[in-house]
């Protein structure tokens, strides 16, 4: 596992939703840096904490 670098964010894209954020990042490999696949989840605050439901890992 590698953390993202921060070029990830430029690609990203995020939709507010009411009351949750739709969000799709790319997502990179140890060997190879940037692949094909995508995250998709929701995030959402409830008590002042973030919740993450992953949705689906994918490629596009």
């Amino acid at each position: 596992m590698i953390e993202l670098p921060n070029e990830t964010w430029n690609s990203s894209v995020y939709i507010c939703n009411g009351n949750y954020w739709n969000i799709l990042i790319d997502l990179y490999t140890k060997d190879e840096g940037l692949s094909d696949l995508v995250l998709n989840a929701e995030v959402r605050e409830v008590n002042k904490e973030y919740i993450f439901d992953i949705k689906l890992v994918y490629v596009p």
